[in-house]
């Protein structure tokens, strides 16, 4: 009778750690829902809305060539934040070509890392926007979630922001910043007092 009551101990404790596994991946995978749910979920980090984005450079890792941002010539500027070590990084990515085709928008991809470690992502956007092996920057914005985008216009002021786990993400935070460049251009003048 013992040789029963230790195998069916045996048996319980199995079932509760595997119980409990399966519980750890529904979190993580609601977690994922949560986040990729609803656009681009709003958090607070990165540069507040409204504020300015000082004029910087920063050396692509192709070529070498500057990267200046914001970019004068076109209606919108991109930062997207990314990481090496992020696998939601490379949908958003993935997006950028053929989003940006319906905007007049300049993307910049900021990553942590060595440029060496960063070879994925940069085939994934393949001249679809520019990329900087940057921490330094991020840490400056103050940026620490991945991917995280930062839309503003031409003089840097920022427009809108949030989390970009998609073409969807993308999509909802250009049009924003759209609506918004398009909602100042059309305030009426103030009329000049006599």
């Amino acid at each position: 009778m013992s040789g029963w009551w230790l195998a069916s101990y045996v048996i319980l404790w199995v079932v509760t750690v595997a119980m409990f596994i399966v519980l750890l991946v529904v979190l993580r995978q609601l977690g994922l829902m949560y986040m990729r749910g609803g656009g681009a979920p709003r958090l607070e980090e990165g540069p507040p809305s409204g504020a300015i984005i000082p004029r910087f450079e920063e050396a692509e890792d192709v070529g070498g060539a500057e990267i200046s941002f914001p970019d004068e010539l076109a209606e919108l500027s991109f930062l997207l934040f990314t990481s090496p070590r992020c696998r939601i990084c490379e949908d958003a990515l993935r997006g950028i070509a053929e989003i940006t085709r319906d905007f007049d928008v300049r993307v910049v991809v900021v990553s942590e890392g060595e440029a060496e470690q960063n070879r994925r992502l940069r085939e994934i956007v393949d001249g679809g926007a520019s990329f900087t092996s940057s921490p330094a920057r991020q840490r400056i914005l103050q940026v620490h979630t991945h991917p995280y985008g930062v839309v503003t216009d031409r003089d840097g002021i920022v427009l809108d922001k949030g989390v970009v786990n998609g073409t969807r993400d993308l999509e909802v935070l250009l049009q924003a910043a759209r609506s918004s460049v398009g909602a100042d251009a059309e305030e009426p003048a103030p009329e000049g007092g006599g």
